[in-house]
């Protein structure tokens, strides 16, 4: 599971959070990839870049997918899954922002960093978790809480998110689909992490991802 051909990850999928990043939803999910190199597991420490001054924490529910699928129905969507863990979607705020008109933001820079994507610490298999749309994220810096919300108030629900991924896209066993974080995030109050910091992101059934923070 550490080398995925496909990592997708969900833009404003809470509404509270795209209140605080003055972003409206869609009507449909809007997907960016992030990369391979930037997957790093528990414990391991999240590279703060040196061309970057505005990293950011995302806690956010992940799945991974266990049968290869395109076009999925709805209905059968979760019989896709294999299992659910915890993903933290580290963002270079500083590159990531301000959109670059007539291209829009740059997801590639501002997501995909070295070691920019801690997952862990277990993969929860499906049958484990019996409603995955009730669990509560909380993600912690040096003890402090900064996100708390539950992934009952997801705009997209995970069915409808596989379904959208696999248009004209074959999702295959090892990709990753992560659903998107809860308000709390550090840009909008001007907080961003800095060597040396604790990070913890904990969802209720799955368990506690932690990270420590180290300057490039």
């Amino acid at each position: 599971m550490s080398n995925p051909e496909k990592i997708l990850c969900v833009a404003v999928n809470y509404r509270a959070h795209g209140e605080e990043s003055q972003a409206k939803p869609l009507d449909r999910p809007y997907f960016f990839p992030k990369f391979p190199n930037a997957l790093i597991g528990h414990n391991q420490p999240i590279l703060k870049p040196r061309v970057s001054k505005q990293v950011d924490w995302e806690v956010e529910l992940a799945l991974i997918i266990g049968r290869r699928g395109k076009y999925i129905d709805v209905n059968r969507a979760l019989d896709y899954v294999f299992g659910y863990l915890i993903l933290n979607d580290v963002s270079m705020r500083d590159w990531q922002f301000p959109s670059k008109e007539p291209y829009g933001m740059d997801w590639i820079y501002g997501k995909s960093m070295d070691s920019s994507t801690p997952v862990g610490p277990y993969i929860v298999t499906r049958d484990e978790v019996q409603d995955p749309h009730n669990l509560r994220l909380v993600l912690r810096v040096n003890g402090n809480v900064e996100q708390d919300d539950n992934t009952k108030n997801l705009i997209f629900k995970i069915p409808e998110l596989i379904h959208w991924a696999s248009q004209g896209i074959t999702l295959k066993p090892g990709d990753y689909i992560s659903t998107g974080t809860p308000s709390g995030v550090g840009f909008p109050k001007g907080k961003f992490l800095r060597n040396g910091d604790f990070v913890e992101a904990e969802i209720e059934k799955i368990g506690t991802l932690r990270n420590t923070v180290i300057e490039e």
